[in-house]
């Protein structure tokens, strides 16, 4: 059934554009004026704190460069002490005072005694080899005649047997602890493998290696070399295995004094044998530290000699060694001819000694980069941490140093840096600004949208005033002139009287529905409405309520046909309000199929409940219409001259849903409409 359809389109408040453009432009003005100064105070405290940064970074580097020099003749001046205990031939005398200068300073740093019967290295060990060993070979010329005449037996006769005789024989006559019985014990070994007698040979070995275990003599290097070539000639894998790595950690501990071509030559053998163990953890260990050691003995041989032919003459000075693969920091200071001490400072000694304390202590809060004759020596990565020109915020200052030219750059750290603060401010500046013209913008729209729902509500009652003038003005003009017909006794035909009193009863009852409807609807939007709810037999009060409808004038002869389910469960409900809403729906079916002879009324059973069918043959419902005709005084596009309130619908919802059921619609377009009506059954026991 077409509820006729008539578009609510309204043009909107235009008398309202004109202060809303205006409040908007003020707002708009207000905003942007606020903004300009956000921004011109953001400016300014960004070009102030970037004058901070840069002040703050100019004065880091030039603390640290003032700094670098006093440190590094600091280290100089703490060199006699260790130096005037260390330089005698008391050696353990020098350990105490290197182990305590060298413990603040790292792994990777050495202190060289430089003296006239050679170089030794503080502490002990910490260097692989030794370019001048303090220690001179055994005179050989005071060795007796008959270790002489033995060794022409196994040299130049291959007379084994009467060697290996003549050096047993001077192993009793020898002592227990001399150089001598050493060299004896050496070359027995080696005479022993010459003839074959391996087992032998290896015994002597072992005593040499168990009796002198923490001496330093190269000829205990040897024996541990000669005795683990004698097992890899005797097949023995796994004894090669354990006294190959037990060598290696003995080169690598620094257990012998060597010279460079005697380490590299035994190196290469203790690699060869224990590259097959290279997963083990023990032997990756040994490689990672013979590596560091080989950097750190390869920087004190560089050291000792850029010491003799460019600063010997110093009583004391520094260098810095950036040729090296890594930059390496020298100290020294002299006392007395060819006598010196250096202290030799790797990459991570000197970064701990010297430059991570100047940078704690003069600029924190910076990030620094030392540089000296163009290569960095800090931080340990090697890279700058910025150059003049590149970065704003990033100052360097260069300082002399004799040859030596030390530039320092310093800028802020990112976590400390103060635009930061600048840059948190400027967030809170802006989203306050957002938050503002947000706020102000939903405030507008929310204002507009209310006002425009206001306007079309009162549109929607002045149209609704309109109509139910016009509703109220029919049935009064209709009763007035029949009633002035009747009263002037111009109608003499009795049957036409009949007829004329018959119709100002079906208008009286006409102008009745229309007022309960107003005053119905009144009173449920004020929530005064009340139900008397009592069981209700569907059947006799279906047919009742039809039957009063299909006799008024309303039904304009048209036919209801009423089908009943039998034996339906009674409602609990209000039977005069239940009456109202068949009436509604039968008045909006009839008016809204003129073409159409019948409207149907079905009642049945569905899932407990009972529902109410009303259906018409009329024109249907636009499908945009029917989520908004039960809406208070909608009224569709097209209802066209059909006369209606826009309440019946709103009227028959709002008593539905208050007696607990639903309504609904199902309509095309030119093919009708059908309302139901769901309602729940009274059982017996509900009170």
């Amino acid at each position: 059934m077409p509820i006729g359809q008539r578009s609510l389109r309204h043009s909107g408040p235009r008398l309202l554009w004109r202060p809303l453009v205006l409040l908007t432009a003020c707002i708009v003005i207000a905003g942007a004026g606020l903004a300009w100064f956000m921004v011109r105070t953001v400016i300014q405290e960004r070009t102030v704190a970037a004058q901070e940064i840069r002040d703050a970074a100019t004065a880091a580097a030039s603390r640290v460069a003032e700094g670098i020099v006093p440190e590094l003749e600091r280290l100089e001046r703490g060199l006699p002490v260790t130096m005037a205990e260390g330089a005698g031939g008391n050696s353990a005398a020098g350990t105490v005072p290197a182990a305590e200068l060298l413990k603040a300073t790292g792994d990777d740093s050495v202190l060289l005694l430089v003296r006239r019967d050679g170089t030794a290295a503080r502490p002990r060990g910490r260097l692989l080899y030794e370019s001048e060993p303090p220690v001179p070979p055994a005179d050989e010329a005071a060795w007796p005649a008959a270790l002489r005449a033995a060794e022409l037996l196994e040299i130049r006769t291959r007379d084994y047997t009467a060697a290996n005789a003549a050096y047993r024989a001077m192993l009793v006559q020898a002592g227990s602890n001399s150089p001598l019985r050493l060299a004896v014990q050496q070359r027995l070994a080696r005479s022993l493998r010459k003839a074959g007698r391996a087992t032998e040979a290896l015994a002597v070995l072992e005593q040499i290696i168990d009796a002198h275990r923490s001496d330093g003599s190269p000829v205990v290097a040897a024996a541990w070399y000669d005795r683990c070539a004698l097992i890899e000639e005797t097949g023995r894998r796994q004894d090669l295995e354990t006294c190959a790595v037990g060598f290696y950690g003995g080169l690598v501990d620094g257990r012998w004094r060597l010279e460079k071509p005697l380490y590299e030559f035994y190196a290469d053998g203790a690699r060869r044998w224990t590259q097959p163990l290279a997963g083990r953890t023990d032997v990756a260990r040994l490689i990672a530290r013979e590596a560091s050691q080989l950097a750190l003995t390869g920087a004190a041989q560089a050291a000792l000699r850029a010491w003799r032919a460019e600063r010997r003459r110093e009583p004391a000075g520094h260098l810095v060694l950036t040729d090296h693969a890594s930059p390496i920091v020298v100290a020294w200071r002299t006392s007395g001819q060819d006598e010196a001490v250096l202290l030799v400072l790797g990459p991570g000694a000197a970064t701990t000694r010297v430059f991570a304390p100047l940078v704690a202590r003069y600029a924190f809060g910076h990030a620094v980069s030392i540089a000296t004759n163009r290569v960095v020596v800090f931080p340990l990565s090697g890279v700058e941490v910025g150059r003049a020109g590149t970065a704003p915020d990033t100052a360097t200052i260069t300082v002399e140093d004799g040859p030596l030219v030390w530039r320092v750059t310093a800028r802020p750290d990112a976590a400390r840096d103060p635009r930061r603060g600048v840059t948190v401010r400027t967030g809170v500046y802006l989203g306050t600004l957002a938050l503002m013209l947000l706020s102000v913008a939903l405030a507008g729209y929310f204002a507009i949208r209310t006002v425009r729902k206001e306007l079309e509500i009162a549109q929607l009652k002045s149209e609704f005033v309109s109509a139910v003038s016009h509703e109220f003005r029919s049935p009064l003009s209709a009763i007035s002139h029949l009633s002035e017909l009747l009263d002037s006794g111009r109608v003499k035909d009795e049957e036409r009287t009949r007829e004329y009193y018959r119709l100002i009863h079906g208008e009286s009852g006409r102008l009745r529905r229309l007022v309960e409807n107003l005053l119905n609807f009144a009173r449920i939007e004020e929530g005064r409405q009340q139900y008397r709810l009592e069981p209700i037999d569907v059947a006799p009060w279906l047919g009742q309520a039809t039957g009063e409808f299909q006799a008024s004038r309303a039904a304009a002869g048209k036919e209801i046909v009423v089908v009943v389910a039998p034996d339906l469960p009674r409602l609990r409900a209000d039977a005069e309000a239940m009456t109202t809403v068949v009436v509604n729906l039968l008045d909006n079916a009839v008016k809204y199929s003129p073409d159409s002879g019948r409207v149907w009324v079905q009642a049945n059973v569905v899932d407990g409940e009972v529902e109410i069918r009303v259906r018409d043959e009329g024109a249907g419902i636009a499908e945009e219409d029917q989520a908004h005709i039960f809406e208070r005084f909608f009224r569709g596009r097209d209802a066209g001259t059909v006369a209606g309130t826009g309440l019946g619908l709103a009227l028959v919802q709002r008593i539905v849903a208050a007696h607990g059921g639903t309504v609904a619609v199902k309509s095309r377009v030119g093919e009708g409409s059908t309302f139901t009506v769901r309602l729940p059954a009274w059982r017996g026991e509900e009170a």
